[in-house]
């Protein structure tokens, strides 16, 4: 969190917090981040002015050998951006075993693998965030469910996964890279072809 991020979307969340209490007694939102004092004291005025103190707690930078934990006391992992560059941290949550909500129309879609890990909806829009958040709190939840959302994060993202695809990157070029070699003073007609298509 910080003031130069309000696309993450927790401000909505924020909002939506009163009406998910009504069905959730019980709701607790932790908003994870460090954030700079003037982002920490507006969140903390709107938090006020909400009367959602008992209902959020505003958690500072978590060290990385704590990440793990804090993603598998969650129910979800709530984050409904606008502008994700690519949502490594939804990775983190599926990695987890976390329930997860993403926003629909930025880099997270990559990083959610077009909804295979978890419910992405319409950022700008505060009912589908609530129906998303509300499908997830309901979706039934154990370690098979959180096994299985661990297993497709891993066949995409994992190191070995990001080796192979590297290796598979680096021999294509290597390929194409023979394709370019000039023939007779000539470039190869091939290669005119990938450049002007």
């Amino acid at each position: 969190i910080s003031k130069h991020e309000t696309e993450k979307g927790y401000d909505e969340v924020i909002k939506l917090l009163p009406q998910l209490i009504h069905e959730f007694p019980s709701l607790h939102y932790l908003l994870c981040g460090k954030s700079d004092i003037n982002e920490k004291h507006r969140l903390a005025s709107l938090i006020k002015k909400e009367n959602l103190e008992e209902h959020i707690s505003l958690i500072d930078f978590i060290n990385e050998d704590e990440l793990a934990a804090h993603y598998q006391l969650a129910d979800t992992f709530i984050l409904p951006s606008k502008k994700e560059g690519f949502g490594l941290v939804f990775i983190e949550a599926a990695s987890c075993g976390c329930k997860t909500v993403s926003g629909n129309s930025d880099g997270s879609t990559d990083a959610m693998l077009n909804g295979a890990l978890g419910i992405m909806v319409n950022p700008n829009n505060p009912d589908e965030i609530k129906k998303g958040i509300i499908k997830s709190l309901k979706q039934r939840h154990n370690h098979q469910t959180a096994w299985s959302s661990q297993t497709k994060c891993l066949a995409n993202f994992s190191h070995q996964q990001y080796l192979q695809r590297t290796r598979y990157l680096l021999s294509k070029t290597l390929k194409n890279r023979q394709l370019c070699k000039i023939r007779n003073g000539q470039l190869n007609p091939a290669i005119i072809s990938l450049i002007y298509h």
